[in-house]
């Protein structure tokens, strides 16, 4: 969907809200020039600099940018634009935020499937003061580099546990197929056959991993069943859900935060799976025009 289309229909179904995230989009677009103008300026002379030094000036610069969650200090590495822009995931998922700190507790698990660089994994961290146990999985080489390099730079190496593997309905050899490499980038497809994927696109690299059926790192692996999960994985949360059948009858697990496209029914069957596991919907969130949507799910008294 086009950005004219997403604002076509983001008038009709909330032109307040629509007509502010509009405004924030053009002025992070104008700011976006002036800082693309200000590279320019430097990047011709930097170019001439051996590639050592290049190579020193990077490695002792180091960027980093405060996470826009106004309850606790968290900061994360800035070495592209797309890591820069993750700083604002609280203000881009507020209800993610919410759901963190209203129905986790201390003392409890969460999983974080599809970190991506950690945002919501270092939330959870640092409201809890290190009292839960976070379980962020990301397949991204390129993410899961920065989402290490994040942990250790907000001091959750206690608490926040990184794996580099991707959770489906199969444990086995799995295809990655990124839609780009940038660190921070998503929009990638977990899945032997790309044309199944939820937008058409050319991968820029195919990985070969292995994929796990969460019950199975539950069972076979001795992962703690988790009290809570957020699932963010472009297409195949139905998938990821069907994997973690067996653990979804346990009632430890209170409650499923799942963003889903909404594509060829994909809502209405992640519910109905759900449902059939106790859980009822508590809350679902527009983030995309009508086309995108946060569900909360929480296991029914």
């Amino acid at each position: 969907m086009s950005l004219i289309e997403k604002f076509k229909r983001g008038i009709r179904t909330d032109l307040k809200g629509t007509l502010l995230r509009s405004s924030r989009f053009i002025l992070r677009r104008m700011g976006a020039v002036a800082e693309h103008v200000l590279y320019l300026v430097f990047w011709i002379p930097l170019r001439l600099l051996p590639a050592r030094t290049l190579a020193k000036l990077k490695h002792s610069m180091s960027p980093v940018v405060r996470l826009d969650y106004n309850r606790r200090v968290i900061h994360l590495h800035a070495d592209s634009d797309l890591n820069v822009r993750r700083a604002g995931a609280c203000e881009k998922e507020p209800e993610t935020v919410k759901w963190i700190e209203e129905f986790i507790s201390p003392g409890e698990v969460l999983f974080d499937v599809g970190a991506n660089v950690g945002a919501y994994s270092l939330v959870a961290c640092k409201y809890f003061h290190d009292q839960v146990l976070v379980h962020s999985f990301e397949p991204s080489f390129s993410n899961y580099y920065q989402l290490c390099r994040n942990v250790i730079l907000n001091g959750c190496q206690g608490s926040v546990i990184p794996h580099m593997i991707a959770l489906t309905d199969k444990t086995g050899p799995v295809a990655f197929n990124y839609s780009s490499l940038d660190q921070g980038s998503a929009d990638h497809y977990l899945g032997n056959d790309v044309e199944a994927a939820p937008r058409q696109f050319q991968p820029v690299y195919r990985q070969q991993l292995l994929g796990f059926r969460l019950d199975d790192l539950v069972s076979k692996f001795g992962f703690p069943v988790p009290n809570h999960i957020k699932l963010d994985v472009d297409g195949t949360e139905y998938a990821v859900l069907l994997g973690a059948a067996n653990t979804l009858n346990d009632r430890s697990v209170k409650s499923v935060l799942v963003e889903i496209q909404d594509l060829k029914g994909a809502a209405d069957r992640i519910a109905g799976f759900l449902a059939g596991k106790g859980f009822v919907v508590a809350s679902k969130t527009d983030r995309g025009g009508g086309m995108v949507w946060n569900y909360i799910f929480r296991r029914e008294e």
